[in-house]
């Protein structure tokens, strides 16, 4: 309930911004994305190195499990 108030009252205040002082409300928007954009650069910035971490890592392991009768195979 108090979610939706927020989000109501949000889109009240971003509705007045818009029709009363649309280049106010276009500098917060073009700043709003630019964050956007920023953040999402360094999620993407972070997954890439978490997963050339765990493939240095995979490499380095000569043998893992298997589940044959051999118990271990070679990692290639």
């Amino acid at each position: 309930m108090q979610d939706n108030i927020e989000k109501s009252k949000r889109a009240v205040r971003e509705l007045i911004m818009k029709t009363h002082h649309p280049d106010k409300w276009a500098e917060q928007k073009a700043e709003k994305e630019k964050k956007t954009a920023e953040l999402l650069a360094f999620v993407e910035g972070i997954k890439t190195a978490l997963e050339q971490q765990e493939n240095e890592e995979s490499e380095s392991i000569l043998f893992k499990s298997d589940s044959s009768s051999r118990g271990f195979k070679l990692n290639k």
